[in-house]
């Protein structure tokens, strides 16, 4: 089969059977893709056996992919220059994603794609049909599958489905209520947000209406009580929003704390989905139906821009808010209800304090600053350098680094990725930072890098957004946790107890590793004694004259364990072992009984276990076929043939020098440990 100029053929072969170093053959020398070594991507068009791949980074030149499977061999086309006699860089990470992450290569895997549509056929009753693909849809959103029946009529009945059917047909309908002339009125609940009436503070309430035929509430309105309502639900998160909308019921609450954001992200999750309005006390000081006005309410990614300019004898300080990327001048931010930007009738939340206490000062000041060049530099240093950890500043003024300027202060040299870790109460805190030349600077913080050269003049460097963007990808796979933060803090963070999980932190810690991240501070975490290293163990079977000599040498990075300590860690029962530099190492669970045995089997002589001759048969027992060399092999088959094909023990002659005369059973006794002695079983 011949290639179109844009596409790579591999025959012979579907995506179920590749993997990364088969990837490799069709690479032309490129280095092998890891899971976490590619950006990250989005599928503008993906279903069964076809998609097509583009880059979520739109900084990132990246060009769109398509991978087609057909029966037997796998088209891959990308628009890019390379010369497609291999799988290009853009193909090959395509590729690689679609082999490691599992909501893409469900698309082109039928195994998994059956496994996983199992699950939900049983549902429906129909786990066992033989192609499920006929009954349902995949679709693809957000790194997430979702499976949609391909017939409506096909019905959903499991325990849960179960209620609602027979709620549905044997219980009235909650959202209706009987008048005195017997007709039925449909009501509805709805979410509404106004100022109290004789404070500033949010208030934030359920209403309850009738509803005309338009879908629109009628009055009279009344007031429902939330703490009632979560008795009313078995679920969780509904109970959660409910005590959330108590809290702000009657809310005379002027500072801004953590423990109210928490309260306002429940109330803006919306788990009803109930439609929510704003109050107008200028129609009605009550909450009527003419009084309140629906709008949106939403939580979004949120970033401030700081923008710095030289205007002598000033510098001009001006700023916007970025809501999913789309730029506001702060002078045309609204701040609705202390916590909420109020924009084309949608009220996002202000997730971040720090966020907020920008736009207050802002919209308390003015849009615009002007601070004198006597007051710039102090301002600067007391003011915008803190601020750079939460917002990107830019100082248009700076000159972006000359090559000269780049090589002088060291920022040619290569980057080095560095993880942070410190104590926050009962949390690790995991930040990430890279090193440019000698400036550090964390991941997660807007700063730009500056610096000034031997004449005096300040410079600027760019930061490698696509080296930033791998690294938080690297940390972001190891807990699910980490993606709720993304947005949230400056640093990741777990709680001790999950942090110091064994299970968890060595795995991380030999990924981050592999990926050339250094790791600072671990054994600075309070109460922490855990050596940081996985142990590498080896293992050396020698024979000496009466018995097996045993070497295990059990390594934590630098740290060597002795056997002494090891032989302690096994009698008290005990999964770590004391280390020379103070800290325990993990001994793994797999190898606690082994350990035990060798113990057991033989006798601990400084570093060594000596293992007598006479009890060679456990010799199979305690090692891999691998760790027994040749000559034991031989030695031990020798034994084990010789004891059973022994039928008498030979006779032997009492010694002339012997002085005496020897009874029946002391020459059986003389027999059997020459017996011994013959076969070195240590007599």
């Amino acid at each position: 089969m011949r290639n179109h100029p844009e596409e790579y053929i591999i025959e012979n072969c579907t995506v179920s059977q590749l993997n990364l170093e088969f990837l490799s053959t069709h690479a032309g020398g490129i280095k092998p893709v890891t899971r976490f070594d590619f950006i990250e991507l989005v599928p503008p068009y993906i279903d069964l056996n076809h998609g097509l791949f583009a880059a979520s980074n739109s900084l990132l030149e990246f060009n769109e992919v398509r991978v087609v499977q057909l029966d037997n061999s796998i088209i891959v086309s990308c628009g890019c220059l390379a010369k497609k006699d291999h799988l290009c860089l853009h193909q090959l990470q395509v590729l690689s994603q679609i082999i490691e992450l599992p909501y893409f290569r469900i698309f082109f895997d039928p195994l998994l794609r059956r496994k996983k549509t199992k699950e939900i056929a049983k549902d429906y009753g129909i786990e066992n049909e033989a192609n499920l693909d006929d009954y349902f849809d995949i679709e693809y959103h957000q790194k997430n599958i979702r499976f949609k029946p391909k017939s409506k009529e096909l019905l959903l009945f499991n325990e849960g489905n179960q209620k609602l059917i027979r709620e549905q047909l044997f219980h009235k309908d909650k959202q209706e209520i009987v008048s005195n002339d017997g007709t039925s009125k449909r009501t509805k609940t709805i979410l509404v947000f106004r100022k109290h009436k004789y404070y500033d503070q949010l208030n934030i309430e359920l209403f309850e209406g009738e509803i005309s035929k338009e879908g629109k509430i009628k009055n009279p309105v009344q007031n429902v009580d939330p703490l009632k309502k979560v008795w009313e639900t078995d679920h969780i998160e509904v109970a959660k929003f409910y005590a959330a909308v108590a809290k702000y019921q009657n809310n005379f609450t002027v500072t801004k704390t953590e423990i109210e954001l928490n309260g306002l992200k429940l109330i803006v999750g919306n788990p009803l989905e109930l439609e929510v309005f704003l109050h107008d006390a200028n129609i009605s000081e009550n909450v009527t139906a003419n009084s309140i006005n629906q709008i949106e309410l939403k939580k979004a990614p949120m970033e401030v821009k700081i923008h710095v300019a030289k205007k002598e004898p000033f510098y001009e300080i001006t700023g916007e808010l970025l809501i999913n990327d789309l730029p506001i001048p702060l002078k045309m931010v609204e701040v609705e209800y202390q916590y909420f930007v109020h924009h084309l009738n949608i009220l996002y939340l202000i997730s971040q304090q720090s966020l907020l206490n920008i736009l207050v000062f802002f919209k308390f000041n003015n849009p615009k600053i002007l601070i004198h060049a006597n007051k710039f530099e102090a301002f600067r240093k007391q003011v915008l350098s803190p601020l750079e950890s939460m917002v990107q500043i830019n100082y248009s003024f700076i000159k972006p680094a000359t090559n000269k300027q780049i090589k002088e202060q060291g920022f040619d040299q290569s980057k080095e990725k560095l993880i942070y870790l410190s104590d926050q109460d009962n949390y690790v805190s995991i930040t990430p930072v890279v090193r440019y030349g000698n400036v550090e600077i964390p991941v997660f913080t807007r700063k730009q890098i500056t610096d000034i050269d031997p004449n005096g003049n300040e410079f600027k460097v760019e930061r490698d957004k696509d080296l930033e963007i791998q690294f938080t990808a690297v940390l972001m796979r190891m807990h699910p946790e980490f993606e709720e933060q993304l947005y949230e803090a400056e640093y990741f963070y777990l709680h001790k107890d999950k942090f110091l999980n064994e299970d968890w932190f060595l795995h991380a810690f030999d990924e981050w590793r592999k990926q050339n991240i250094t790791i600072l501070g671990f054994n600075e975490i309070k109460n922490n004694k855990r050596n940081a290293y996985a142990v590498k163990i080896g293992i050396e079977l020698e024979s000496g004259i009466d018995w097996f000599n045993t070497k295990l040498t059990l390594k934590y990075d630098k740290q060597v364990v002795s056997m002494k300590q090891l032989h302690k860690s096994i009698r008290t029962k005990s999964k770590f072992v004391q280390l020379d530099d103070g800290t325990v190492g993990l001994l793994p669970a797999e190898w606690l009984k082994k350990f035990e045995r060798f113990f057991m089997e033989g006798e601990l002589v400084g570093e060594c276990i000596h293992i007598p001759k006479n009890n060679f048969n456990c010799i199979d027992e305690l090692f891999e076929i691998d760790q027994i060399n040749d000559s034991i092999k031989k030695e031990i088959s020798f034994y084990k043939d010789k004891l059973h094909n022994h039928t008498k023990i030979a006779e032997v002659l009492v010694p002339a020098e012997l002085k005496g005369s020897l009874r029946d059973y002391q020459k059986q006794g003389l027999n059997w440990l020459n017996f011994l002695d013959e076969y070195n079983f240590g007599a």
